[in-house]
């Protein structure tokens, strides 16, 4: 486990200066913060390959919130299966006016915590077509990932894609932990809503550089603020939306809407439509049952 934990260290998302930095972050979020901080601690989730770095990019640069230093996910890079229990003690110490990223699936016992905790709640959502294909990619590039050797085991990148569309069996993978179809994975994220998390859209927040809009962009900006009790003029979110796009993120490939046009194919397109449905049209990417 030690020799795994080296290995992701040396190769994984986190290079080995952003490690030292996000120690220094919690060092502060953990005594000056915890004194003297202001404003809410916000609980910045995101169903993995849906905008992460986008969603704590946009954090980072609103006036009156910092970065923790923290981050937790569901599953961790050595299969160890984490819930906000097995977290809550750092999570009780980071300072008001921090943020904590995550990939944490909905559970009661989950949104109890974090509530009691007094966490506000923002989970970035993306077209699953698109998840699909960063999560791809991803895989693809890093031999550390738990799925990279099954993946790799499969004839071709057909069989690879409508793996991750339809999911990985625990049995299929080293240390026994395998990948949610695209469907439950978006169903088990999206059910924050009913805790009172606050949505925001990959489409929405990636402006014009991304191939959104300015408009869009803007008004997801003014959400996310008063959603979180910002009081933050015209000047300060114009600020913001001029930085947010960034392409040195350590697992930035396109930033881009609706790349999966390039990579999935009609059988591809009706898996999807299987397996979500009106999932698709509910959170606004209902683009027909052909997916075309």
């Amino acid at each position: 486990m030690l020799l795994d934990d080296f290995r992701f260290w040396l190769h994984g998302s986190f290079n080995r200066r952003e490690a030292i930095g996000n120690r220094g972050r919690q060092l502060l979020a953990q005594t000056w913060y915890r004194a003297f901080g202001v404003g809410p601690r916000v609980f910045a989730n995101s169903i993995p390959k849906s905008g992460t770095h986008l969603l704590l990019r946009c954090l980072d640069l609103l006036p009156g919130l910092t970065r923790s230093g923290y981050f937790i996910s569901h599953i961790h890079h050595h299969n160890r299966l984490q819930e906000v229990r097995d977290r809550q003690g750092q999570l009780r110490r980071v300072g008001a006016g921090c943020f904590v990223g995550a990939h944490m699936p909905y559970t009661p016992e989950n949104a109890r915590l974090l509530a009691e905790m007094g966490y506000k709640q923002v989970l970035i959502i993306r077209d699953p077509r698109d998840v699909v294909v960063s999560h791809f990619h991803h895989i693809q590039k890093r031999s550390v990932n738990r799925l990279h050797d099954y993946l790799a085991s499969l004839p071709d990148d057909e069989a690879r894609l409508m793996a991750l569309i339809e999911g990985i069996p625990d049995a299929a993978v080293a240390g026994g932990v395998g990948q949610p179809g695209i469907a439950q994975e978006f169903q088990r994220f999206v059910a924050w809503r009913q805790a009172g998390a606050h949505l925001i859209r990959f489409e929405d927040l990636i402006g014009a550089a991304g191939g959104g809009t300015e408009a869009r962009q803007w008004t997801a900006l003014v959400d996310l603020s008063t959603f979180l009790g910002l009081a933050l003029d015209d000047l300060a979110l114009q600020t913001v939306a001029q930085q947010l796009f960034y392409r040195q993120a350590n697992t930035f490939r396109k930033g881009a809407i609706g790349d999966w046009r390039n990579y999935l194919s009609a059988a591809h397109r009706q898996a999807v439509q299987r397996e979500l449905g009106p999932l698709l049209g509910e959170y606004g990417y209902d683009i027909g049952a052909s997916g075309a």
